[in-house]
């Protein structure tokens, strides 16, 4: 889906006020389509999210502080079930004009996110931030309630179960995990 300038996605930077500006984004059918392939989830039944845009002090850069929700279905790990979620987070993003922006920094945990460009044409894609804060707020890993690795394993066929490795098989990790615990290799 391409999106229109006009549909209330892009905000242009130089028309936030001083005092700020709220945007509600409510992702079209088509988009939630597009965006369930983009992430490989099953479908994605409903995404909002609400930003609050600021200019901060003494600088361009923008502060973007958000609320996402989402109603989403991803296949489960362990069985390709669909698994049903509800998404909800807040996050605070600062974009900055992209020559206020370094690239390859060399980044610590502890360290502050540095800022995100502005798009080339000196907006931000709302929808775009949308879709970046649900899969980074999603379950990176669904698994249906009462699921586990080993009951799953336990339903394969014999003839399957070979090339499947078990916890506790004998594999390099197996044998690490053993001198760590009485100091002497097999």
């Amino acid at each position: 889906m391409t999106p229109r300038r006009d549909d209330g996605q892009f905000v242009a930077v130089d028309e936030v006020p001083s005092k700020g500006l709220s945007r509600v984004f409510d992702a079209p059918s088509e988009m939630r389509a597009d965006l369930s392939a983009r992430f490989g989830y099953v479908g994605i039944a409903a995404l909002r999210a609400e930003f609050d845009l600021k200019p901060l002090a003494g600088g361009p850069m923008i502060r973007v502080r958000g609320a996402l929700t989402a109603q989403i279905e991803q296949s489960c790990i362990v069985t390709g079930e669909p698994v049903a979620e509800s998404v909800s987070s807040r996050f605070e993003i600062v974009f900055a004009p992209p020559g206020m922006v370094e690239e390859n920094l060399d980044l610590t945990l502890s360290d502050a996110d540095p800022p995100e460009p502005f798009g080339p044409d000196g907006s931000i894609d709302l929808a775009e931030l949308a879709a970046q804060q649900l899969t980074l707020s999603a379950e990176e890993y669904p698994r249906l309630d009462g699921v586990d690795l080993e009951s799953a394993l336990n339903e394969v066929p014999d003839g399957r179960k070979s090339g499947i490795a078990k916890p506790g098989d004998d594999n390099p990790f197996a044998a690490l995990a053993r001198l760590k615990t009485d100091g002497k290799p097999d």
